[in-house]
Parts: C-alpha cells; structure tokens; sequence
C-alpha cells in the first residue's frame, strides 16, 4: 500500500535565485522569512523540520528547471 502521496506541499518564493542547494541557514531564513510575511507562529524543531501553526513540516530543498533550487515544506 502506497502511503503520503497527498500530503500538503508548500513551494515557497524566495527573493534570490539558488542555483546551489540551499544548505540548513539559507532554508531557515526563507522558512522564517514565509512565515514572518503570512503572520505564521513557528518554531524549528529540527535543521529539516519546523512546526508552523502546530502543524509539523519536513524542510526539503528542491531542485526546479535549468539548475535552479527552491524550498518545499511537506506535512508529515
């Protein structure tokens, strides 16, 4: 049985382009940057993992087209 296929996923805007992976700072600041400009409570629980509202969210970087990287947040 396949499970986690519908889980919430979260893209979120970043004001720089990344065309590296992001490592553990750059993704909390564009975490808390998300969160600050929505009006979110969050605490990071983890490097990879925040709770956001009291929802509990995986942190993963994610690699877009021609090389660029973006952060996804995926409910767990």
């Amino acid at each position: 049985m396949i499970t986690g296929i519908f889980k919430k996923t979260l893209v979120l805007d970043t004001d720089e382009v990344l065309s590296s992976p992001p490592d553990g700072v750059v993704m909390r600041r564009i975490v808390e940057s998300y969160c600050m400009r929505e009006d979110l409570s969050y605490s990071f629980l983890s490097q990879r993992v925040v709770e956001i509202d009291g929802i509990e969210y995986d942190i993963i970087p994610t690699r877009l087209f021609r090389g660029s990287y973006s952060v996804r947040l995926r409910r767990r």
